[in-house]
């Protein structure tokens, strides 16, 4: 009993000795967490989302197992105190060994810590590497497809400024051409021009030429009926009155076919008695050529009147002479054709027209 005072001494002092060492621990854990929860802002700060929110969950994760953990130490220290304030005769004994089984859950909480934010800490360190890879490889890829994009819109612009080259060349080609093309048309409006010209004064060349050629050939047959009309009489005596008168009845008449020749342009070249019909030999001349045709009157004696005799048309054309004038002649003065004596002045009227009406 008289050792009881000294083991309370012992256990003062023990207690003393305990007292600030407990304090400091506790003034470490408080300064490890402190640095932990900076470590931890400072990783909530990274450029990563992903790895921020994944090192809060590891974070929680460990606070959570420091909770449960103070949690299952709190009843010993609470039935610790409850045994002190309820029973003084408990031993200090008992006391101390709770207080050391504290520490080491405290030390072992701060190993468990520490071995996780290490590794947190790893694992950030490579979560941050492959996003710094990526990144970089990201960038590179982009300015690979930026290069590739830009030398291909080159080469697009370049092959559109060459087309566009092309097209302006093409062009001024086709407008060269269309200014070319519209000289050659204005030339050929004025050669065509020149050639209807030389059409017409063509034309009016033929035309007169046609009249020379009748007015010729007028002049041809006037002269050759005259010469068979002129009597041959040079050996024949001039005092023979008979002669004379004859002679002079013969000019007469030559003076009225001459006259009636040149007021219609018909000749009558000859006349005889060919098989009961008197035939004229007639020449026509007139603008479009000179056209010979015999006329041959039906004997009187065989018509039961003078309406009933008949005219005979016989057309002398040669085509290889008479080649324009028959294309110029209705159809009808080209065959030989019969009609009444009375229809006479019309069928000579036809002639006319035919010889003297302008041809288009």
């Amino acid at each position: 009993m008289r050792d009881r005072p000294a083991a309370a001494n012992n256990r003062v002092t023990k207690k003393t000795r305990n007292g600030p060492r407990g304090a400091n621990a506790k003034a470490r854990s408080a300064k490890r967490a402190r640095k932990f929860n900076d470590e931890l802002n400072d990783i909530s700060t990274s450029p990563d989302p992903s790895v921020a929110s994944e090192v809060e969950d590891e974070a929680r994760i460990l606070d959570q197992s420091k909770s449960s953990k103070q949690t299952r130490g709190r009843p010993k220290a609470s039935k610790a105190r409850d045994g002190i304030n309820s029973s003084k005769g408990h031993s200090n004994e008992d006391g101390d060994a709770d207080g050391m089984s504290g520490l080491e859950d405290q030390h072992s909480n701060r190993d468990d810590i520490q071995r996780q934010l290490s590794e947190l800490k790893k694992k950030y360190s490579r979560l941050e590497a492959s996003y710094q890879e990526l990144q970089e490889l990201g960038v590179k890829k982009a300015e690979q497809n930026f290069e590739l994009l830009k030398a291909q819109a080159e080469e697009s612009t370049r092959i559109a400024n060459e087309l566009i080259a092309q097209l302006k060349e093409e062009v001024a080609e086709q407008s060269k051409s269309i200014q070319r093309a519209e000289k050659v048309q204005a030339q050929l409006g004025q050669s065509e021009t020149e050639a209807d010209t030389l059409r017409a004064q063509l034309a009016e060349a033929n035309q007169s030429l046609s009249q020379a050629k009748s007015e010729t050939k007028t002049l041809y047959t006037k002269l050759a009926a005259s010469r068979q009309i002129e009597p041959n009489n040079k050996g024949s005596a001039p005092g023979n009155r008979a002669a004379l008168a004859d002679k002079e009845n013969k000019q007469v008449a030559q003076i009225k076919e001459d006259l009636y020749a040149d007021l219609t342009g018909l000749i009558v070249r000859d006349v005889r008695r060919i098989d009961k019909e008197d035939v004229f030999d007639c020449i026509q001349t007139g603008r479009n050529g000179t056209l010979h045709f015999k006329l041959a009157l039906e004997d009187m004696e065989s018509a039961d009147s003078y309406e009933d005799v008949q005219f005979a048309y016989r057309p002398q054309l040669d085509a290889s002479r008479d080649g324009d004038l028959i294309e110029a002649l209705p159809d009808y003065l080209t065959e030989e054709i019969t009609f009444p004596r009375n229809q006479a002045p019309k069928f000579y009227a036809r002639v006319i027209k035919s010889l003297m009406e302008r041809l288009d």
